[in-house]
C-alpha cells in the first residue's frame, strides 16, 4: 500500500483552539485525582500498567463522561480548525460543532465525518481533538480504546497519534499510534524522526479492526525503545538501531514531552480518493485514553 503522508509538515498557521475552561495541565509523573473509571473492560483506578511492571500507577485518564453540552472537556483538549489540505490534499473541513464531535449519554467521545453543507468550505466536515497545551505525556505507556468505522469506508482515515510539545517537526519527533484508511483490515504504527525526515513504519493486517467491535491501542514510550500495542499485544517495536544515516533518534530527551491528537480525516495523498461508497456520516468513538508513568 501507499507510504504515510509525512503528517507533521501542517500548515498549522490559520488553525485555532478552543478557549480552554481551566488552566493548561502538564502530565509530569504526579498522580492527581482520577474520575470514576467506567466500562466492562476497564483499568480499575489505582492498577499497574496493562503491559506490565514497567509502567506505575494510573497517572491521567479522559474517560469523557458525558457534560452538561456534549462537548469535550476544554481542561483535556482543544480544537484544530480550517479546510487546509493539513499537508495531505486532504478533503475535509475540521469544525469544532457538535455535528462533528461530542461526548455521547454513553460516555463516549465520538467523532463524526459527514458530507459538507452549503455553508462548509470542503466536500466533508469532520474533527480533530489536540490536548496542545493542555495536557502532554512523557515517558511511560498511552492507550486508547476505540471503535472505528466498518466498511464501506472508502476516504476515511481515523487516527490517534502524539507529536512532541513546543519542537519543530520532525525534530521532536511524532508517534503515530495507529492509523487506518478505507476500512482496510489493518492498521499502522509508525514514528517520525529528523532532522532529515525518516521514519519507522509497519502495517499491521488484522481482521480485528474495522469489525464494529473496541480495540485497544497503545504505546509504550522508553528512551532507547518505542513498543506499540495492539489489544493488550505487542505488534511492532523501534529503536535507534531502525535509524538510517544521518538520523537521530529523538526520544532519549529525558524532559520531552508529547501532546495527544484524536482525528478522522477524508481523503488526501494516503487513502487516495474517496470513491464515494464510504456510509456517511460516519463514526469513530473513543471510550478511554489513558497515561500510566513509568514505574520510580
Amino acid at each position: 500500500m501507499r507510504r504515510p503522508r509525512q503528517r507533521g509538515r501542517l500548515a498549522i498557521a490559520g488553525t485555532a483552539l478552543a478557549t480552554a475552561a481551566a488552566a493548561a495541565l502538564l502530565v509530569n509523573g504526579a498522580v492527581g485525582s482520577a474520575p470514576q473509571i467506567r466500562g466492562a473492560a476497564a483499568v480499575p483506578a489505582g492498577t499497574r500498567c496493562p503491559v506490565g511492571p514497567t509502567c506505575g500507577p494510573l497517572t491521567w485518564q479522559d474517560e469523557f463522561s458525558p457534560t452538561t453540552d456534549g462537548r469535550p472537556n476544554a481542561v483535556n483538549w482543544g480544537f484544530e480548525l480550517g479546510a487546509t489540505g493539513w499537508g495531505n490534499a486532504e478533503l475535509q473541513e475540521y469544525t469544532a460543532a457538535r455535528a462533528n464531535s461530542f461526548i455521547a449519554d454513553d460516555g463516549t467521545l465520538r467523532i463524526v465525518t459527514r458530507p459538507g453543507g452549503a455553508d462548509s468550505a470542503s466536500p466533508y466536515t469532520s474533527a480533530r481533538l489536540v490536548s496542545r497545551d493542555r495536557v502532554s505525556v512523557g515517558y511511560g505507556y498511552v492507550e486508547a480504546r476505540v471503535k472505528l468505522p466498518t466498511q464501506p469506508a472508502s476516504g476515511l482515515w481515523p487516527a490517534f497519534w502524539l507529536r512532541s510539545q513546543g519542537e519543530p517537526w520532525p525534530d521532536g519527533g511524532e508517534i503515530d499510534v495507529m492509523e487506518t484508511v478505507n476500512g482496510a483490515w489493518g492498521y499502522s504504527s509508525n514514528i517520525h524522526g529528523g532532522p532529515t525526515h525518516w521514519e519507522q513504519y509497519r502495517w499491521h493486517s488484522t481482521g480485528t479492526v474495522n469489525d464494529g467491535e473496541w480495540h485497544r491501542f497503545g504505546v509504550l514510550i522508553r528512551p532507547e525503545r518505542l513498543e506499540f500495542f495492539h489489544d493488550g499485544q505487542r505488534v511492532h517495536t523501534v529503536t535507534p538501531a531502525g535509524m538510517p544515516a544521518g538520523g537521530r533518534w529523538p526520544f532519549d530527551v529525558p524532559d520531552r514531552r508529547y501532546y495527544m491528537i484524536i482525528n478522522m480525516a477524508m481523503g488526501g495523498a494516503y487513502p487516495g480518493t474517496p470513491d464515494g461508497s464510504a456510509t456517511l456520516p460516519a463514526t469513530m468513538q473513543v471510550d478511554y485514553v489513558r497515561y500510566w508513568a513509568l514505574a520510580e
